[in-house]
Formats: structure tokens, sequence, C-alpha cells
């Protein structure tokens, strides 16, 4: 039996004793033990083969499952459920959750209570429903039940929990934790994921580039491709934010020749996405043309807003009309950003023939937190008061 089971039988029979009001003496004579053997096997001092924990068990007649089929097969799903998670199987985390919620009943009068309570914080974190700090104490408090694979994964999802509630400093404890163990190195890419997060936030830049790309190694080596191209896409960005805009423009140029962007809506979305704006933040305006050229006609209608916002400011810039009106078409404003619509109102304006001057009042009256708007809005503002001086 394992250390993480003979400490979960020890305070079964702790537990048990409590309940019936036993002295340890009265416990040890209903199972035909000497005080001093019971004494050492609730205190750890002697271990507890698979063989005695069954006897005891069934002789005190406590409802509380051993039985090695039983615990096999639950073991089978939560080592599948981890699995999942590290391949980020929508589907078979859905299917593995299902079954151990169906289960609940029994997986908590058995060996693997345990895991029960890391797998459904996993899942409640996964799908973002609010978790109480003191569920996570209780858990952490019988931290030594786990074994060190779901030892290092409670630890992620406690740094996730931090995170997610704006407490870096505790989530980068609980992520370094996680670390240490080092137990899986899937696991270990994905805190090293998750500390980036932090990393970016406080311009740590360079510290993020680290982070990924020994994340990128790691993935690569297993052969997990959907996340590699996750890595590109955070490194990409990372490069971006340090102005590397050379570094950030191979990796987007990279992925969108690799099918597995191309023909995925969503990724190609954020690719193309951070490519046009990071050549319009390095001054590239012709390559911001020559890519949308590139765009398939199957996407132009589903592109994100952002893009459709670099998009139609690089016509406008250009005095494009006719690009500019096929394009506005294609613009559905769904986020409801009000400066995005008064910016494209503007554009549709300007073509439509309205007085510069005017247009020139309303973009003043603009204001952005964002930086990329504010280079969108100045860039306004030099157009406009360059078409005013030559009338």
């Amino acid at each position: 039996m394992n250390k993480e089971y003979e400490i979960i039988i020890r305070d079964v029979l702790k537990k048990y004793r409590k309940d019936n009001s036993l002295s340890q003496e009265a416990m040890a004579e209903k199972i035909n033990y000497s005080r001093s053997h019971l004494a050492r096997m609730e205190s750890g001092e002697r271990s507890i083969s698979p063989s005695s924990a069954k006897y005891i068990i069934e002789t005190l007649n406590i409802d509380f499952i051993i039985d090695k089929n039983t615990i096999d097969e639950f073991n089978s799903v939560f080592d599948n459920f981890y699995i999942s998670i590290v391949k980020e199987d929508k589907t078979s985390i859905e299917e593995y959750h299902k079954y151990i919620i169906d289960n609940k009943d029994r997986i908590l009068k058995s060996l693997c209570m345990y895991r029960y309570y890391v797998y459904n914080l996993y899942y409640r974190t996964y799908i973002k429903t609010p978790i109480d700090l003191d569920e996570i104490k209780s858990i952490e408090n019988r931290i030594d039940y786990l074994s060190n694979k779901d030892k290092q994964l409670f630890y992620d999802l406690t740094g996730i929990y931090y995170r997610f509630n704006n407490n870096p400093k505790m989530a980068m404890t609980y992520y370094k934790k996680s670390l240490k163990i080092n137990e899986d190195k899937l696991i270990y890419a994905m805190t090293l994921l998750h500390m980036v997060r932090i990393f970016t936030t406080s311009n740590r830049y360079s510290k993020s580039i680290k982070y990924i790309i020994e994340s990128k190694n790691i993935l690569k080596r297993y052969k997990m491709k959907e996340r590699v191209i996750n890595c590109d896409i955070h490194l990409a960005l990372a490069y971006s934010f340090m102005k590397d805009y050379e570094a950030s423009i191979e990796i987007y140029k990279r992925l969108l020749k690799d099918p597995d962007i191309i023909n995925n809506i969503s990724k190609y979305n954020i690719v193309i996405n951070n490519l046009l704006w990071t050549y319009f933040r390095s001054n590239k305006y012709r390559s911001i043309g020559n890519n949308i050229k590139k765009i398939p006609d199957k996407y132009k209608m589903t592109l994100r807003d952002n893009v459709y916002a670099i998009i139609l400011h690089y016509y406008f810039m250009n005095d494009d009309k006719e690009s500019f009106n096929e394009w506005v078409d294609y613009f559905k404003d769904e986020e409801d950003d009000a400066l995005q619509r008064m910016i494209i109102e503007i554009y549709c304006m300007y073509f439509n023939g309205t007085d510069v001057r005017e247009l020139l009042g309303k973009v003043n009256s603009a204001s952005s937190d964002d930086e990329d708007y504010i280079m969108i809005l100045n860039s306004i503002k030099d157009k406009l008061k360059s078409t005013i001086s030559r009338i």
C-alpha cells in the first residue's frame, strides 16, 4: 500500500474510533490486535499492508471502499482525467468529470477520496466557476494524502485561483511549489505558461520569453502541436511588447503558412490580428496591405472586430474608398466598442464628403487608454490636418 493510502487508512481508523467513543485498547480488542500494535499503526510508526487494511475495515464493518478492483477503476479514471488535462482534450475532460460526479458518493468513501477533491477543483477552475478559498485550504491541509503528480496539479490550480483573484504574489508562490515537484513535465510546461501571464502583466517580457521557450521545448518533445502553436503566439506577443517587431513578425508569418492555422478560424483570427497590428506599430503600412490581400475569402465574414479595425484604418489612410466600402460591410461590431464605432463612423463620413474640420473636432474629442487606439487616433488627426492644409 502506498504512502498516501496508508495516511488515509490511518485517518479512517482514527475517525471510526472517535465516532464510536472507543479507546485504543477497546478498538484493538475488536480486531484482535494489541493496543501498542494499533497505536503504532495510527501514528504511522508501523506500516499498514493491504491485507491488514482489508481485515480491519471488514471486521469493524466500516463503510469504506478498499476493494482493489474498484480502486483500480477509480484510479484509471483519474489517471485518464489527468492525461485529458495535459492534452487539453475538452471532450474527455467532460466525460471523466461526469464519471466522478456520477460516482461521487462511492469515491468519497474510498481510498481515492482526495483525488476527487483535486480533479473536481480542476474542472471548476476549467469552467471558471467561483471557488471558495476554504475549499482550497481544506485540500492543502491534507496535501500529504496526494501523490506527487496530484500535488503538482493542485499547486498549479491554487496558483490559478490566486491569479484570478488578483493576488499575483501568492499565485507565484504556488506556481513555484508546483514547479519544484516536477513529477510531470507537461504540467510543468503548463505552469510555466501560467507564470508567463503574470510576467507579462508586470512588463517582465524577457522573463516571459525564457519561460515560453522552455515550455515550448517540453511540449515539442511530447508532440503537443496545438500547444506549441499557442507558445509561438505568446512568444510573438512578448517580442512585440519588447518592440522587437522583426522577431514577432517572423513568428506570425511562419504560423500563417501552417495548415493547422489556415484551417482553424479561431487560431487564424488571432494570428492575422496580431500580425496586422504589429505591422501597424512598426510603421510597416505596405505590409498591412499585402497581408490583407492574402486573407482567404472564406474568412472575410468571420474576422474579429480588431482585425476589421486595422484593415479599415489602412484603407482610410490610403484613400481607397472602393476597398474600404467592401470591407466595412463585413464589420459587425459585436463587442459594442463605442470608440471603435466612432472611429469607423468618421471613416464613413470622410469618404461621404463630410467637412474635414468637423471630423477633426470629432476626433479631438475622443480619448483612449489603449496604446494602439491612441496611435490610430493620432494617425487620423495627422491625415485630417494634412487634408485641411491642402484645402
